[in-house]
């Protein structure tokens, strides 16, 4: 199970997830294709790669693993909560 990535998760650049625009998760909202990351090396930047079938909105869902246009890896903070 990939976990869903939402508002502070990190990432492998040392930032988080910066902006969310998803129903709340968990009490935070999850983390869509087209939201930002904070990067320490690139500054915010976008995630467009997302679950290839789970949409929220009409956007693909984030989940552990995608990759940031700066090349960083989310991390999920709720690994027990996604999508096969």
């Amino acid at each position: 199970m990939k976990g869903v990535i939402r508002l502070g998760d990190p990432h492998t650049h040392g930032g988080n997830v910066s902006s969310a625009s998803g129903a709340l998760f968990e009490g935070k909202p999850v983390m869509l294709a087209g939201d930002t990351v904070s990067c320490s090396q690139h500054g915010t930047v976008p995630v467009n790669q997302g679950h290839p079938t789970w949409k929220m909105n009409g956007k693909a869902v984030i989940v552990d693993g995608c990759v940031a246009q700066c090349g960083c890896t989310l991390k999920t903070t709720l690994p027990n909560a996604g999508a096969q």
